[in-house]
């Protein structure tokens, strides 16, 4: 398992449809991942407890099973901290290649699904959290199994306000795909 800092998870609850159409699905097996999040930024600041809401609302987004997020806090967990802090724990599905050696228990149905992260998508989702989003993509968002990433950022400098339109596909459980 990899242990990462500065990482965050991003995606859209209730707003994903198929990617690949009429596709069928693939086989994938289950990754575990662990990463160590440090939210670092001169906008918007979270308490521990509300960045660990909102990282485990974005890994649900992404149709991560398991997910344990654990906040870890310097101060008072209900008070903004400039170091606020979360283990992350998860697993998420990753399609199998051509060919590779997979033992039939453990291999799930899955499709592409496409994610869209704008304002109030997810619903809690402002322009406070530019930042945060700008933080995902650099760290945690590569480590997913994703393609088709397009990416708009307006995040104003030392200010609680931006905007963002983040969109990708991700591998996900074949059930767990929505319709249009």
């Amino acid at each position: 398992m990899a242990l990462l800092s500065a990482g965050v998870l991003l995606g859209v609850a209730g707003n994903c449809a198929a990617a690949s159409g009429d596709a069928p699905p693939a086989a994938g097996t289950w990754q575990a991942h662990r990463y160590q999040f440090q939210y670092l930024s001169d906008n918007s600041t979270y308490s521990c407890g509300g960045l660990a809401d909102k990282l485990r609302l974005l890994l649900r987004t992404v149709d991560a099973r398991d997910v344990h997020v654990t906040p870890v806090c310097l101060g008072n967990p209900g008070l903004p901290d400039r170091f606020a802090t979360a283990d992350l724990r998860f697993q998420t599905l990753t399609p199998e290649s051509p060919g590779s050696p997979s033992a039939s228990a453990t291999r799930t149905p899955g499709a592409w699904q496409h994610v869209v992260w704008t304002f109030e998508q997810p619903r809690t989702f402002g322009p406070g959290d530019c930042s945060l989003i700008q933080q995902l993509l650099k760290s945690v968002v590569p480590m997913l199994p994703t393609r088709n990433l397009q990416t708009h950022f307006d995040c104003a400098q030392n200010h609680d306000y931006g905007s963002f339109n983040v969109s990708f596909d991700v591998f996900a459980p074949a059930q767990a795909v929505k319709e249009p």
